[in-house]
C-alpha cells in the first residue's frame, strides 16, 4: 500500500491544528448518512408483523440489474435496493428463481410470488400486478450486430432478417409490434441471444444496451457492435406486486422515499458507469483481422516493471503485482487471451525484450516522441506528475536551472531524462536503474536531488521510511504511461488499444485503490487536505493585506510636505522590510503548496470515483485556489528578487526570448486564434535574459487574454536614440484611457477583467525588472484602436557607437 509522509513540517503542523475541526464534520456527513424514519400507520405494522417474509421473484440472466452470480449469490442493481428495502421494513425475502423471465410473470399472475423486483410498466401487465413508484432509470435498448454486418438504423431495417429476442421480455413485444415482418428467434436470457448472434445464428438481437455490454464483457464475445441505440427512450425500473397487496405498495413507495441521495448515488455508481453510456464503455468490437490475429496468438508474453510499485513490481513470491497487472487480468478475462508476464528492473531492460523479440507487450512503459520508432505504443492510461526531491536542507527549487552544476538523479531510459538533458545540459545527470537506487543514493548525500514521479517515488519513501526525503520543487514533465508492443505487432496495440477503452471507469478505479491508499504522518486523513489549505490561504491573504497596507503608506509619506527626508528613509527601511518578510513568507510557502497541489492531484486521479458531484466540484475548486495561490507566490518572489538580487547584464538575444516565450504560450494564442506579427530585425539591447524574457510573457499573454476574437497581435522594436531600444506589443483589445493605463503599473491594480483571473502583480513587476535594467515601462492606447504596451533597455554599446541608427522619433510613432 503507498504511503505519503506529509514531509514539510508547516504541512504536519496545518494538519495537528485543523484535526480537531473535523470531529464536526464526521459527525454531520454521519447524520447525513443516516436513513429517515419511515411513518407507516399501525395497519401497515400489523401487515408487517404477519407478512415477515416476501416471495421475490429472481431472474438469474439479467445483469447488471439482477443476475446470480458464480458462486450462487444474488447480485446486481435491483439486489441492492431490495436489501434496503429489507432492512428498511424488517422483512426478509425468500428467493424463487426461474431460468425463463417469462415464467416469473406466470407465477406473479397466479400469486405463487409476491414480488417482483424491476419492471417497466405496460397495459398487459397491469392487469395482474401493481406497481411502485419508479426508482432508477434505465439506459435503453440497442440492436446488436456482427462486426461487419450491414447498416442497421432502426427497427424498420430488421424487416425479414432473423432477430434474436429474450422470451417474456416486454421489449421482445414491443420490438415486434414495431415490425410484424421481422423473423423472430426467442432465447431465454440476453447471453443466448447474444451468442446467437455472435456465431451466424441470428442477423440480430434487440436487447437491454446495459446488460449486452456486462454479457459481452462477461462471455468474451469481440465480434458485437451497437448497430443502433435509439430504439426507445429509458424509462423507470418499478417494483410490482401481486395486485391483492394494494397495502404493500404503500409501505414500499415510503420505503423507496426514504432511500437517500447518497444511498441512490452508492449503488449506480456500484454497478453503472453514469459518466459513460454503456455501449461505449463495455463494447469489445474486434475486426475479423484481429478475432484472426487472437486465434493464432492465443499465448501473449509480457514485459513488466519488477521494481516500478505500484504500478508494476515483483511481490515476495516473484510474482507480478500492481495496477498495470490489473489491467491485464482485466483484459485476460474480456478476451480469449493468456497473458504469461515475467518481470525486469528498469525500462531500457523492458525495451530490449521488445526488441529482441522476447516479448510481444511491454505493460507499463512511458511514451515518448523517440521511442516512437522502437514500439507501436496505446494511448496513455495513466499520466504521473514529475517532482523534484531532495534532502531537508535543501531549499525550494523554482526552476530547474537552479540545479545547475548539481548531480541530479533520474532513471535510465526516462523520457523525462532526455528532456532535462537536452533543455538543461549543465545539470549534471546521473541514472539509476529503479526510483529505489535512485532515492537510497540520495539519501546517502551521493546525489544533490532526484527527478522522479511523484507516486512511485513517494511509495518508496514511504516503504523504507526516508522521512527526511521531501518534494522541493515541481517540475512541467509527467510521466505517460502506455503499453507497448513491437512495431510489427499493430494488430495487437489496436486489441490492447480497444480493451483499454473498454474497461469501465469504475473498475480503473478500484486497480488504482487497490494499491494505493494514503497514510500521512500523525494520522492525517486524506480529508484533512481540505483543511490543510485554510492556513495557507490565510497567510497568503497576509501577504496581499500588508502589501496593500504598505501601497497606502507610500502613497500618504510621499504627500507629505514636511520632513520628506526622514520619512523617505524610513518608508526605504520598511520598504526592505517587507520586500524580506514577503520573500520569506512565500519561499516557506511555496515548498507546501506544491506539494500540496501535488497530492490534491493524485487524490483527484486515483479517488475521483468515491466522491459525489459536491466534493467533485470542490476538488476542482481547491486545485484552482492552489494554482492561483501559487502564482500569487511566485510573482512574489520574482517581485522581490527583482529588488534585491544582484545581477550581471549582457547583449539579449531577442528573437531566442520571443520564440520561447511564443512556444510556453502556444496554448493560449491557439485558444485566442492570434495572427502574431513579427519584425525581420530587432533593435540590439543589454540586459539580463531570464527577466527579459518574464516582460515578454506577461505582455504576451495579457494581449492574448484581453484582445477580441480573432486576437490581431504585432511585436516590434525600434531605437528611441542610439542609446536606448524600445520593444513593443499592440493587440486589438479595447482601447484604455489614460486614467485606466494609470492603474495598471501599481501593486493589485487591476480593470474590471469580466471573470479573467489575476492578481494585479504582472505588471509591478514588469515595470521593476524594467527599471533594473536601466529602462522602464509602459502603455498608451492607439489611434487606429487597440493598445500598445512598451518597455525600454539601453542599447549595446556598439549600437550606441554607431553613426548609422535608425532613430525613431516621437512624432513618427502611432501610440
Amino acid at each position: 500500500m503507498l504511503r505519503i509522509n506529509v514531509l514539510n513540517a508547516s504541512v504536519r503542523h496545518a494538519v495537528f491544528v485543523v484535526a480537531a475541526g473535523l470531529g464536526v464534520l464526521v459527525s454531520a456527513v454521519s447524520a447525513w448518512a443516516q436513513s429517515p424514519e419511515l411513518d407507516l400507520t399501525d395497519h401497515e405494522l400489523e401487515w408487517l408483523a404477519e407478512h415477515p417474509t416476501i416471495r421475490l421473484g429472481v431472474d438469474p440472466g439479467f445483469p447488471p440489474w439482477e443476475y446470480i452470480d458464480e458462486n450462487g449469490e444474488y447480485k446486481g442493481v435491483m439486489p441492492d435496493y431490495v436489501r434496503v428495502v429489507g432492512e428498511r421494513l424488517g422483512i426478509t425475502f425468500e428467493h424463487v428463481v426461474e431460468p425463463k423471465f417469462k415464467q416469473l410473470t406466470e407465477r406473479a399472475k397466479h400469486k405463487t410470488l409476491d414480488l417482483l423486483p424491476g419492471l417497466h410498466i405496460t397495459p398487459e401487465r397491469e392487469e395482474f400486478l401493481l406497481f411502485s413508484d419508479g426508482y432508477f432509470s434505465g439506459f435503453g435498448d440497442g440492436i446488436f450486430t456482427r462486426v461487419g454486418y450491414e447498416s442497421i438504423p432502426d427497427v424498420d431495417a430488421l424487416s425479414g432478417k432473423t432477430v434474436a429476442l429474450v422470451e417474456g421480455h416486454n421489449l421482445a413485444e414491443k420490438t415486434m409490434k414495431a415490425n410484424p415482418q421481422i423473423i423472430p428467434a426467442y432465447f431465454n436470457d440476453v447471453a443466448k441471444a447474444l451468442e446467437a448472434v455472435a456465431i451466424g445464428g441470428a442477423d440480430a438481437a434487440v436487447v437491454g444496451i446495459a446488460t449486452a455490454a456486462h454479457e459481452i464483457r462477461r462471455l468474451k464475445i469481440v465480434n458485437l457492435k451497437v448497430a443502433s441505440s435509439q430504439i426507445d427512450k429509458p424509462s423507470d425500473w418499478h417494483m410490482g406486486v401481486r395486485n391483492d397487496w394494494p397495502i404493500f405498495v404503500a409501505i414500499l413507495n415510503k420505503a423507496l422515499d426514504s432511500i437517500t441521495e447518497k444511498e441512490h448515488l452508492v449503488i449506480r455508481k456500484k454497478w453503472v458507469n453514469l459518466d459513460q453510456p454503456p455501449e461505449q464503455k463495455a463494447m469489445l468490437s474486434l475486426s475479423d483481422a484481429e478475432v484472426a490475429w487472437l486465434a493464432e496468438n492465443p499465448v501473449v508474453h509480457v514485459a513488466a516493471h519488477g521494481q516500478m510499485a505500484p504500478i508494476g513490481f515483483s511481490d515476495a513470491e516473484g510474482q507480478a503485482q500492481g495496477v498495470s497487472i490489473d489491467i491485464l487480468r482485466w483484459i485476460e478475462k474480456a478476451l480469449p487471451v493468456t497473458f504469461e508476464i515475467s518481470t525486469y528492473p528498469t525500462s531500457t531492460e523492458l525495451l530490449r525484450q521488445l526488441e529482441d523479440g522476447i516479448a510481444d507487450l511491454v505493460a507499463a512503459l512511458g511514451r515518448a516522441p523517440k521511442q516512437e520508432g522502437n514500439a507501436s505504443f496505446t494511448a496513455p492510461y495513466m499520466t504521473l506528475p514529475v517532482a523534484i526531491f531532495a534532502g531537508p536542507a535543501t531549499p525550494y527549487v523554482s526552476d530547474l536551472q537552479e540545479l545547475s552544476g548539481k548531480a541530479v538523479a533520474v532513471l535510465t531510459g526516462d523520457p523525462v531524462a532526455a528532456q532535462i538533458s537536452n533543455e538543461f545540459p549543465s545539470i549534471e545527470l546521473v541514472e539509476f536503474g529503479n526510483s529505489a537506487e535512485a532515492v537510497r543514493e540520495l539519501s546517502l548525500g551521493n546525489v544533490d536531488a532526484f527527478v522522479g514521479d511523484l507516486l512511485t517515488t513517494s511509495y518508496y519513501l514511504g516503504e523504507v521510511g526516508l522521512t527526511q526525503i521531501k518534494v522541493v520543487g515541481e517540475t512541467p514533465y509527467s510521466t505517460r504511461l502506455a503499453m507497448a508492443t513491437r512495431p510489427d505487432q499493430a494488430t495487437l496495440a489496436s486489441i490492447m488499444q480497444k480493451a483499454i477503452n473498454a474497461i469501465p471507469e469504475s473498475d480503473i478505479s478500484a486497480f488504482r485503490q487497490r494499491w494505493i491508499a494514503f497514510r500521512y504522518e500523525q494520522g492525517f486523513d486524506y480529508s484533512l487536505l481540505w483543511r490543510v489549505l485554510v492556513p495557507l490561504l490565510v497567510v497568503t491573504a497576509l501577504i496581499v493585506y500588508w502589501n496593500r497596507r504598505l501601497s497606502r503608506e507610500v502613497s500618504r509619506r510621499v504627500a507629505a510636505e514636511t520632513n520628506l527626508q526622514s520619512k523617505n528613509t524610513r518608508l526605504n527601511e520598511m520598504n526592505a522590510d517587507l520586500e524580506a518578510y514577503a520573500h520569506t513568507i512565500a519561499h516557506g510557502l511555496k515548498s507546501p503548496l506544491a506539494a500540496a497541489s501535488h497530492f490534491v492531484e493524485i487524490l483527484k486521479q486515483y479517488r475521483s470515483g468515491n466522491f459525489d458531484p459536491e466534493q467533485d466540484k470542490l476538488l476542482a475548486q481547491t486545485l484552482e485556489t492552489l494554482r492561483s495561490s501559487g502564482e500569487t507566490v511566485d510573482d512574489l518572489l520574482l517581485m522581490s528578487m527583482v529588488s534585491t538580487k544582484d545581477i550581471d547584464t549582457e547583449e539579449i538575444d531577442t528573437q531566442s526570448i520571443v520564440d520561447r516565450s511564443l512556444q510556453v504560450l502556444e496554448p493560449m494564442w491557439e485558444e485566442a486564434e492570434a495572427e502574431i506579427s513579427l519584425p525581420d530585425t530587432w533593435p540590439d539591447a543589454v540586459g539580463h535574459a531570464p527577466w527579459v524574457e518574464q516582460i515578454w510573457l506577461n505582455y504576451l499573454s495579457n494581449a492574448f487574454k484581453y484582445a477580441q476574437r480573432p486576437a490581431q497581435v504585432e511585436l516590434g522594436g525600434e531605437y528611441l536614440s542610439p542609446d536606448v531600444a524600445r520593444y513593443w506589443v499592440t493587440s486589438n483589445g479595447p482601447t484604455l484611457t489614460s486614467d485606466e493605463i494609470s492603474q495598471l503599473f501599481v501593486p493589485f491594480g487591476r480593470l474590471n477583467t469580466d471573470g479573467v483571473q489575476g492578481h494585479g502583480l504582472g505588471l509591478v513587476i514588469v515595470r521593476r525588472i524594467a527599471e533594473r535594467l536601466g529602462g522602464t515601462a509602459g502603455a498608451a492606447g492607439m489611434k487606429e484602436g487597440g493598445n500598445r504596451f512598451y518597455f525600454t533597455l539601453p542599447a549595446t554599446e556598439q549600437n550606441r557607437q554607431s553613426d548609422d541608427v535608425a532613430v525613431t522619433s516621437p512624432s513618427e510613432s502611432n501610440l
